[in-house]
């Protein structure tokens, strides 16, 4: 862990513009990950459907393919008509992993997988 003269909360945005309406299943957009994420750091990560259709959408989050339900330490929040973001407050080491955004509408699903991992940590004990 990197000793910081000061303690500081950084927060970082993937920002995802939306496409025009048609028809048919969802479709997730890519997101990433900061390269550079740090023990402690704020994590937030948006989702953004392309409108497949005019909905509705059901957009929720997994880790390891496991939902995710929302807590003091992660939370799922400004869930829109085709947006969500994922919010992680304290990067730890137990957060590292494959995190999915999965949407869903009447026509299908898609989904989008994106890497988290801790720069300088590893996860061994992962399965």
């Amino acid at each position: 862990m990197r000793n910081l003269p000061c303690a500081y909360a950084f927060a970082f945005i993937v920002t995802v513009i939306v496409s025009a309406s048609g028809s048919g299943p969802p479709r997730v957009f890519e997101f990433a990950f900061p390269p550079e994420v740090a023990l402690g750091d704020e994590i937030l990560v948006g989702c953004v459907v392309k409108k497949g259709s005019s909905g509705p959408y059901h957009i929720s989050w997994q880790k390891d393919g496991r939902a995710i339900e929302s807590n003091d330490h992660l939370s799922v929040s400004g869930q829109s008509k085709a947006s969500t973001a994922l919010r992680i407050a304290g990067v730890r080491p137990g957060d590292i992993g494959n995190y999915t955004c999965v949407a869903r509408n009447s026509f299908g699903s898609d989904s989008f997988t994106a890497p988290l991992t801790v720069h300088g940590e590893t996860n061994f004990f992962r399965t």
